[in-house]
């Protein structure tokens, strides 16, 4: 039987939809399911497969990219292998994989799952963020200062110069979620923000 990450390259050109991801990653699992089905919380309980639900929270969460379009690619099952398997061997809380790929490359990500590094254990990793995973008493205090994935995240701010005196930032992660009416109502609210900023003075 291949190992994981060598079936997983086998697949560097594959693109499909959702259920065939889901199926994809199904058949995957089935050659090894004590290897490589979710680990549940319950001691003893039988693993658990894949399922819609769990690729759709781990595509919210930036667990996994969003989707491009409606297409899933091998970027994706890079991602959701490397998140399984730091849930199976490390027992890392989902909360605190929430942005994995946004944290970490996907070179990052293959030499991990790579057992010819030897890093598929995930010891001697200090380069690597999860040795820095946050208490529960740093998670619980982020969250309540609004940040709900409970750790810092790296984000790509993009600044627009609008004139050499008027600047706006957008964060890139955010922008392919933009539809043109959420175009104008950040322009309405600019606008209104900007008026009432001038009558202030």
């Amino acid at each position: 039987m291949s190992d994981l990450f060598s079936v997983i390259k086998e697949n560097q050109n594959w693109s499909g939809t959702r259920s065939e991801f889901r199926e994809l990653i199904s058949i995957i699992e089935d050659s090894d399911p004590e290897q490589r089905r979710l680990k549940p919380k319950k001691e003893h309980a039988s693993r658990l497969p894949i399922s819609d639900r769990r690729i759709q929270w781990f595509a919210t969460e930036s667990i996994i990219p969003k989707p491009k379009g409606l297409q899933y690619h091998y970027e994706h099952l890079v991602y959701y292998w490397l998140a399984i398997l730091l849930r199976n061997q490390k027992k890392v809380p989902f909360k605190q994989l929430c942005g994995l790929s946004l944290d970490w490359n996907i070179k990052q990500a293959e030499e991990i799952l790579n057992p010819k590094n030897n890093k598929n254990n995930f010891k001697d990793m200090t380069e690597y963020p999860y040795n820095t995973f946050p208490s529960e008493a740093i998670v619980e205090g982020l969250q309540k200062m609004g940040r709900k994935e409970g750790r810092a995240l790296k984000s790509t701010l993009l600044r627009l110069a609008i004139t050499p005196w008027c600047h706006v930032t957008l964060n890139e992660n955010n922008i392919a979620d933009l539809t043109p009416e959420d175009a104008d109502i950040l322009a309405g609210a600019f606008r209104q923000s900007l008026s009432r900023i001038m009558e202030e003075r």
